[in-house]
């Protein structure tokens, strides 16, 4: 594999992950032309179990690309850290409050790193809301609501 050079395709994930590092895996490999499989992956090789960002010669090219920047493990982990106790200083008083929204996006990025998460999307079910009305001493009368869940989607 010495002297194996980047696709195109691969130079464009890299490009996608590294213009947004919070974009999805697929989003990157849509960006990059690559095309979906039957699995709801992208394509990038005979297998459809690979991925992009899984094949050995695009992590290396991340990974001198971050060493040429000055990027260690180090100071990644110190970051994510950072951001897993992330906090934020109320509107209303001068207390500091955890910032969840945050922490959640800094605990997904360290988990789709270490090979944790997958990207797939999450299956919700339908909320079903039941209420009862009283008017008066009159009987209690019951409403039941469904509320689907749509699925998130990246723009």
């Amino acid at each position: 594999m010495a002297g194996q050079a980047l696709t195109i395709r691969q130079r464009e994930y890299i490009k996608a992950k590294l213009d947004d590092p919070t974009r999805s895996n697929s989003e990157a490999a849509k960006l990059a032309g690559y095309q979906r499989n039957r699995q709801g992956g992208y394509r990038c090789g005979r297998s459809p179990a690979q991925t992009v960002g899984g094949r050995p010669l695009v992590q290396r090219a991340i990974e001198r690309l971050y060493r040429k920047a000055g990027i260690t493990d180090a100071l990644l982990a110190q970051r994510a850290k950072e951001g897993l106790d992330a906090q934020y200083e109320s509107r209303h008083s001068a207390v500091m409050l955890d910032d969840h929204k945050t922490r959640l996006g800094y605990l997904r990025l360290v988990h789709e790193v270490k090979g944790d998460l997958q990207d797939q999307p999450v299956q919700s079910q339908p909320i079903v809301l039941q209420i009862g009305f009283a008017s008066g001493w009159d009987a209690v009368e019951t409403a039941r609501v469904t509320v689907p869940v749509e699925a998130e989607t990246s723009a």
